[in-house]
């Protein structure tokens, strides 16, 4: 049996580890300041991916007005807000007046990106650089095309929204 403080003890790293896994994740809304479900939501589950795993996570605001960001939110995760443009917004307003006055700015986004070119810009360079692309918003790289890249598609949305997903 091994006594408690040597099986506590961390091992170290060794010298010649592997470089960081890099995971871009793209979607609709700022995490800082994490309030509310859906950014405590992103914060908890991208703060902290381990040493190994450097995310960048690029947002943007779905109502006009706040700015450019980019910084540091932990060692391992960044963000990079960028706003929508003004463009965007009277297209996702049009979207809005034919859905009966239902908000779809989220929903249209795919649709409506390339309104918003610097924040395509912004998704597809961290794209580029990624091991490992995830979010919301995959489809604004479109014709970004790598055999090296993997994706994953997020399906929370599927889930809460079609029954048949739906936990039993």
């Amino acid at each position: 049996m091994v006594p408690a403080r040597e099986h506590s003890q961390r091992l170290p790293l060794p010298r010649n580890r592997p470089s960081p896994t890099k995971v871009t994740v793209l979607d609709m809304q700022p995490i800082e300041p994490a309030v509310g479900g859906g950014r405590l939501r992103l914060l908890g589950l991208y703060h902290n991916l381990g040493e190994l795993v450097e995310a960048t996570y690029v947002g943007t605001y779905d109502w006009p007005g706040p700015g450019y960001r980019d910084h540091q939110l932990t060692s391992t995760l960044r963000e990079i807000d960028v706003p929508l443009s003004d463009r965007h917004f009277a297209a996702a307003d049009e979207w809005r007046r034919l859905a009966g006055g239902k908000t779809v700015i989220d929903a249209s986004f795919p649709m409506l990106a390339h309104h918003s070119p610097e924040y395509v810009q912004a998704a597809k360079a961290a794209a580029r650089d990624a091991d490992v692309v995830h979010g919301a918003q995959l489809l604004v790289l479109r014709d970004l095309r790598s055999a090296q890249r993997r994706v994953t598609l997020r399906r929370e949305a599927v889930a809460r929204e079609h029954p048949r997903h739906r936990a039993r």
